[in-house]
């Protein structure tokens, strides 16, 4: 597979993504009951939350032993 199609297929999907984080939101308020919504609410902004760490630790160190070549995983 050569990289425009690589490219194009990533960022379809990450558009893709996004609608459904837009619009789930408006949709769950007109299914859910307000206690619910606000269940759900709190449980989105909590995974959010915890996915900080996540992003501004993890992958820099990822990137970086790829870089260098390393192996992420060690032989057994």
């Amino acid at each position: 597979m050569n990289l425009s199609k690589s490219v194009f297929k990533l960022s379809s999907a990450q558009v893709v993504v996004q609608i459904i984080g837009f619009l789930a939101p408006a949709i769950f308020a007109n299914i859910l009951s307000p206690t619910h919504l606000g269940i759900f609410i709190t449980f989105q902004a909590f995974i959010g939350i915890l996915g900080i760490p996540t992003t501004a630790a993890i992958a820099p160190v990822v990137e970086k032993r790829l870089s260098k070549g390393n192996r992420l995983v060690s032989a057994v």
